[in-house]
């Protein structure tokens, strides 16, 4: 899940259930701590936003870098080094982005490591075709959630306030639902 700016009026009719769901995940309560999310409460809103079938327009992408601030299903790599709490990125002090340009469908994902030090990786991403629709129909018609399938050519270990940097052999594909708010 990420968090973007400007909501189009077709997203509006999820305000409130919006709203709850970042409060939930920007200002979390508990007696265990500030990692504590309600998993159940949040899964359920985004289920709810989900279902909303959202027009998904690719432009709306390109707003900068999209903070992760919740994942759920498998756990990444990345997510178990930034949280003791499984699926919980926010709380931490490192951040995890995702930046997409939809003029050349590029991506640069980001993850915060030990303070000043950070991993980018690199390369392609596209909408993958929904189930029932034909190739033809890409990307208009899509609607939110959307799967990307992002293509990454190479990455880079940077730290140091000097700007310090180290080629990693990093590569691959990997698909990944995108919803955002």
């Amino acid at each position: 899940l990420l968090t973007r700016p400007g909501l189009t009026p077709q997203r509006l009719a999820g305000q409130k259930k919006r709203e709850q769901l970042l409060q939930l995940l920007l200002e979390p309560s508990g007696s265990t701590g500030p990692d504590t999310v309600d998993r159940n409460a949040v899964d359920a809103l985004i289920d709810d936003l989900a279902e909303l079938r959202a027009p998904f327009i690719e432009e709306d992408l390109s707003v900068g870098p999209g903070v992760v601030v919740y994942t759920r299903g498998r756990q990444a790599l990345w997510t178990a080094l930034q949280s003791p709490t499984i699926n919980r990125v926010s709380a931490s002090r490192n951040r995890a982005s995702q930046d997409l340009d939809a003029s050349d469908r590029t991506v640069l994902s980001k993850v915060e490591l030990w303070g000043t030090s950070y991993v980018t990786a690199q390369g392609t991403y596209e909408p993958l075709p929904q189930s029932g629709a034909e190739p033809a129909e890409m990307p208009t018609g899509l609607r939110l959630p959307v799967s990307i399938r992002a293509n990454i050519q190479s990455g880079r270990l940077h730290w140091g306030s000097a700007g310090s940097s180290l080629s990693l052999p990093i590569s691959g594909q990997g698909e990944f639902q995108i919803l955002y708010l």
